[in-house]
């Protein structure tokens, strides 16, 4: 590995209203990458560039001298994200154009006191960094938020990009980890109820995902103990009655594995 190591993680985080047209079409849809395109509206294209934005240079702080911030947000007319510097994660994305049952609340996506999108760091050895309690040091614009901290020598940025609509950016950036073999992105905080009866709910929340070119789905209810599946991982998603959130990795991300457990009442 050299030895300025980076790597880097895109994304698209999506969360849509679910109709018969979405990622789970009946089998004759060969062709996932298309049915992205067309239903999500390539937002790719839509969104900042990563690679148009040079690397923010920032002044390292010990962890211990930044407070943690649970209130940074981005948001446009679709969604309302908030962060949490501790970890650089992910804590609440509400919907703006959906509401709960009392026509007041807004739907929220992601279960009370979960989070979403904490990393671990896997050297060859197997030793795992843990950044969950890693109080990052941080800078947001409009629709940008960045994360930096500093590890004795390693440096570790991720950075979330806002789309224009139901979509967001992450890119990961790591530098002088020479000894990194990989790392594990959490996408584990199950989804929110957003329904009132839930008499169907475990054969209505499934996890969705496409492995070695196969697409499958595992229904809560078949959850019963944690399945682990080896193989390019083309995306995975966690669907409940009316909504979906999906990760895509980026084409050059060698996305090897795949975990799938229950948490929060949901894959």
């Amino acid at each position: 590995m050299d030895k300025k190591t980076i790597v880097a993680l895109l994304l698209i985080l999506v969360v849509y209203w679910i109709s018969a047209q979405f990622l789970w079409k009946p089998k004759q849809q060969n062709n996932i990458q298309e049915t992205e395109q067309i239903e999500i509206e390539n937002p790719v294209s839509e969104i900042v560039d990563a690679n148009d934005i040079p690397p923010i240079e920032f002044q390292a702080k010990s962890s211990s001298d930044i407070k943690i911030n649970d209130s940074l947000v981005l948001e446009n007319d679709f969604l309302s994200i908030h962060f949490s510097n501790l970890g650089g994660v992910v804590k609440s994305i509400q919907l703006k154009k959906f509401f709960l049952n009392d026509k007041t609340q807004l739907v929220e996506v992601i279960p009370e006191s979960a989070q979403l999108l904490n990393i671990k760091l896997i050297d060859h050895s197997e030793s795992i960094i843990n950044l969950q309690n890693t109080v990052f040091d941080f800078s947001i614009t409009e629709n940008t938020l960045y994360f930096f901290t500093k590890i004795d020598e390693q440096t570790i940025e991720k950075k979330f990009i806002l789309g224009a609509k139901y979509d967001v950016e992450l890119d990961l950036r790591i530098d002088q980890f020479e000894n990194m073999k990989g790392y594990e992105l959490a996408f584990d905080s199950g989804i929110a109820d957003s329904e009132k009866y839930l008499k169907m709910k475990t054969t209505d929340y499934q996890a969705v995902y496409q492995v070695a070119n196969e697409q499958k789905e595992t229904k809560l209810s078949k959850l019963k103990e944690e399945l682990k599946l080896a193989g390019k991982v083309d995306w995975a998603a966690i669907k409940s009655k009316y909504f979906t959130m999906a990760i895509i990795p980026n084409n050059l991300i060698n996305t090897r594995k795949l975990n799938i457990f229950k948490n929060n009442e949901s894959p």
